[in-house]
């Protein structure tokens, strides 16, 4: 149940974060050539009148950079090479090899969150089974049903919300990666990079420890 829903969530983002790049793609690149073409012929033409004055050392790194992005932003390849693989793949794989996980996808990794359900509810119903007429150990049972239902809940919601919320903020990705050429949005660009982060940090903490306690 848990991998199935954990499964499809992982689904889910991907047709949602691709769908979102192809359409701004279709609709954003006929602006973004016309606004980089300006902005070339502009600081251009203000170098060629003196009113700007820039060294070629200058200039170069802020040409590369501007060449770097456009590609990248354009380029539905590479950005599922460099941004969906580092905030989406990479953590999966990441835990996966730590614990010595079979595969590199998050299915195993996924299939854990179920484990671990199927191992307490196991181990449940084995103490009931023993118990008898033993009222402590039938409370007991009870207590550890209660307590794989309610943790495995929590994980699988706080995994759920974190890949939500990094699938939110990865689809905005090229809109947010073009904001890093200018001065006066880099901030922009640096804000969402530190939130993308963060709720990805949080989702693989979960994933490590849904992984750690099917291990013990």
């Amino acid at each position: 149940m848990y991998d199935f829903l954990l499964t499809s969530t992982d689904n889910m983002i991907s047709v949602y974060v691709f769908g979102t790049w192809n359409t701004f793609n279709a609709l954003a690149n006929p602006w973004i050539n016309i606004m980089l073409a300006l902005y070339v012929v502009t600081m251009g033409y203000l170098i060629w009148l003196g009113r700007i004055t820039v060294t070629f050392a200058d200039l170069m790194p802020r040409l590369f950079k501007m060449a770097v992005i456009y590609v990248l932003i354009t380029n539905i390849g590479l950005l599922t090479m460099f941004v969906y693989g580092t905030f989406i793949e990479i953590p999966a794989s990441l835990v996966s090899m730590l614990y010595n996980s079979s595969g590199e996808n998050t299915g195993s990794i996924n299939a854990n969150m179920t484990l671990i359900y199927d191992q307490g509810i196991e181990a449940a119903q084995n103490i009931s089974k023993k118990a008898g007429h033993n009222v402590v150990l039938h409370i007991y049972s009870l207590l550890v049903t209660l307590l794989t239902v309610s943790v495995v809940m929590v994980a699988a919601g706080y995994i759920v919300l974190g890949k939500l919320a990094t699938a939110v903020l990865l689809a905005l990705a090229p809109f947010f990666i073009l904001l890093y050429l200018f001065n006066g949005t880099k901030s922009l660009f640096e804000g969402w990079l530190r939130q993308i982060l963060t709720f990805t940090y949080r989702h693989t903490e979960a994933r490590h420890a849904s992984h750690s306690a099917a291990c013990i």
